[in-house]
């Protein structure tokens, strides 16, 4: 058993080893800048913690291997027919056979995997090779080995899930987020869809609400806007990953439901960059731990036997890390996350009413799942690679949407429910009519980037999708008007009305009923982890450049460094929608300002718009809602608005 441990222990190494020369697994780059953030790293209880545990579920994986190819060597021994260092040798081969075909077998576009093999198999395979090891003991004679082994099958038996409960409480509330869903690849917006049939199904019957805009295309800022009723200048959820420590959580719906008896829950199934957790009024948190000890350990998926193990049995109680994390995404399976929301469910109290806030991450780059669906009715192109998979994440997006809802359904949930749809922000594939187009044929300016939250001029990064539906009224509750912006900070104000609240108003956003014409809304960038590189989507700030942007908490959280934390915001573009017409600014623009006329979707430089009043008023609005980042010299054109307006036009006199 010692040899075999030991082998068992280099293979491990030795996998190790694989991922870390191989870019697309684990780390892309190594900056200057890793050596102190994994010092603050080794500083935090938490972080540690979690490594060591880790360290101690893979010694329990590698003494799991080396047990196995013990049980083989022991066939391979009867009547000393084969000498002991070849039925060492032999018992290994056949193990790791073993374990590449189940790890291809369930997980295909895992980087260890080969496809030879269906899921048909899956079941013989397992019976068979359970029962081949039990034999090989009974016939050596080894009884301890024969309850040693039952013991670690109990392994994979299945984690008893709760009762199915019957919910009698009135009102439930149900947010589904859907990320990068654009507007425009859905059936009512004239798109030749059919990759979303649950999710057109239900704004069919829904309450849908047209020109709704995000405040930041990023997850973080966008549920924090979502949950708050407030613009990101507002709550310091400038950025992803955001101290939690500064932002301003406390008028944050779950909250206000916990206090009138709602049992809250926050689910998501790739908390990496959106670390939303029990401190903004969520009493169960579903998904992977959000900490820095995420994006070391979720690289050990590549290992089979770690994917097989902490997958499928009940070893990943200890290491929740890779089961249901779309990050580790070639072992992520999309309905095992719905289940396992189903199933926390059932552990809620039946007679009280449920707040469910979820995000479904599937259409987020980089478009990749455990399966691959194909969508109907459209082409793959080979130009386009990641247009065709987005539609493919999204199709399994909807499927878990539709699980969902009939999970919901089975447990009386449903029927008493107010149920949201709704994306945090679009995406950006830098096609023409993603951005707006010149005005004038010889001007000039970059206009759309890939991605989100890296241009306030991309509408499909912008614009996003919602929907309402309260299944207790046979009406629509409230009226929407094709002629009015939103945005999603009027989420929250809207659930409080018409759940008939009382609060004292400190949000922002407004009722969607009550929402006037002519109203401001307002967008702000982010900073662009994903850069762009002959047209593709490449990661790389993740953990190479953008390690410099981020360090470890002493809670073991991934952070923004404080240090350019307010160098990022002076960064940011801004910009103010008004009816048909946006106005943004740029912060390298220091005489100029672009102006877009959304009903044309066309651009041109603001300063040859005739009405210079306009433009000064809007620029001026857009000036007093960042009033926090002007005084703090954050905000250089609003320094000094009427000099910066009065540079814009003077420019063409020289």
């Amino acid at each position: 058993m010692r040899i075999h441990s030991f082998i068992s222990f280099i293979l491990f190494l030795t996998f190790i080893f694989f991922a870390l020369i191989n870019k697309n697994i684990f780390i892309n780059e190594i900056s200057a800048d890793l050596v102190p953030t994994l010092k603050a790293a080794l500083k935090s209880i938490n972080f540690v913690s979690s490594i060591i545990k880790t360290i101690f579920t893979s010694l329990i994986i590698i003494l799991l291997c080396a047990y196995f190819s013990f049980l083989i060597e022991l066939s391979f021994r009867i009547k000393n027919i084969i000498n002991k260092q070849l039925s060492i040798i032999m018992s290994w081969v056949i193990f790791l056979l073993v374990a590449f075909s189940l790890n291809s077998l369930i997980y295909p576009f895992s980087p260890t995997s080969y496809e030879f093999l269906t899921k048909n198999y899956l079941p013989f395979i397992l019976v068979t090779l359970s029962c081949a090891l039990i034999l090989l003991a009974i016939v050596n004679h080894k009884r301890h080995i024969i309850i040693l082994t039952l013991i670690l099958l109990c392994l994979f038996l299945p984690i008893q899930a709760p009762a199915l409960k019957n919910f009698s409480a009135e009102k439930n509330v149900i947010i589904v987020g859907v990320d990068s869903l654009r507007p425009d690849v859905l059936t009512i917006n004239g798109f030749n869809n059919s990759v979303t049939p649950s999710i057109d199904a239900f704004i069919n019957q829904a309450q849908y609400i047209p020109n709704v805009y995000t405040p930041v295309a990023r997850t973080f800022v966008s549920w924090t806007s979502i949950l708050t009723g407030k613009y990101p200048v507002e709550t310091n959820a400038r950025f992803n990953l955001t101290p939690l420590e500064i932002v301003d959580k406390n008028s944050s719906i779950a909250h206000l439901l916990s206090e009138n008896g709602y049992q809250t829950v926050w689910a998501q199934d790739e908390r990496r960059f959106n670390n939303i957790d029990e401190s903004y009024g969520f009493q169960t948190i579903i998904g992977p731990p959000a900490d820095a000890a995420e994006f070391l350990i979720t690289s050990l998926n590549s290992i089979p036997s770690v994917s097989l193990f902490l997958n499928h049995t009940s070893l990943r109680l200890i290491s929740p890390y890779i089961y249901n994390n779309r990050s580790a995404w070639w072992t992520y399976e999309p309905l095992n996350f719905v289940q396992e929301i189903a199933s926390e469910i059932d552990k809620l109290d039946e007679k009280k009413p449920v707040f469910l806030a979820t995000h479904l991450t599937l259409p987020h780059w980089p478009f990749k799942s455990a399966r691959l669906t194909f969508p109907a009715k459209h082409e793959f192109d080979s130009s386009k690679p990641d247009e065709y998979l987005y539609l493919s994440m999204l199709a399994q997006a909807d499927e878990q949407f539709g699980k969902l809802l009939n999970e919901l359904s089975r447990r009386n949930i449903l029927q008493n429910s107010i149920v949201i749809i709704l994306s945090d922000h679009g995406e950006s594939f830098g096609n023409k009519d993603d951005g707006p187009t010149s005005l004038f044929e010889n001007a000039n300016f970059t206009v759309n980037s890939q991605g989100h939250g890296t241009n306030v001029l991309s509408k499909s990064q912008f614009k996003v999708m919602l929907a309402f539906k309260d299944y207790s009224e046979k009406e629509a509750v409230f009226t929407a008007s094709q002629n009015k912006n939103y945005s999603l900070i009027d989420v929250a104000p809207t659930l409080i009305k018409v759940l008939g609240l009382k609060k004292e108003n400190t949000m922002t956003g407004l009722p969607i009923s009550k929402t006037e014409k002519s109203r401001e809304i307002y967008l702000e960038s982010s900073i662009n982890p994903l850069v762009m590189s002959l047209g593709k989507l490449q990661l790389l700030q993740t953990l190479a450049k953008g390690i410099n942007f981020y360090t470890v908490a002493p809670n073991g959280k991934l952070i923004v460094k404080e240090a350019i934390y307010n160098e990022s915001i002076a960064a940011k573009q801004r910009a103010i929608i008004i009816d048909e017409e946006l106005l943004a600014t740029f912060p390298d623009m220091q005489d100029e300002m672009i102006y877009v006329n959304l009903s044309s979707n066309t651009w041109q430089p603001a300063s040859t718009v005739d009405n210079h009043q306009k433009i000064a008023n809007m620029f001026k609005q857009l000036c007093s809602q960042y009033i926090k980042d002007v005084n703090k010299g954050l905000f250089q054109q609003c320094n000094n608005a009427d000099m910066f307006l009065e540079s814009i036009y003077t420019k063409w006199q020289h």
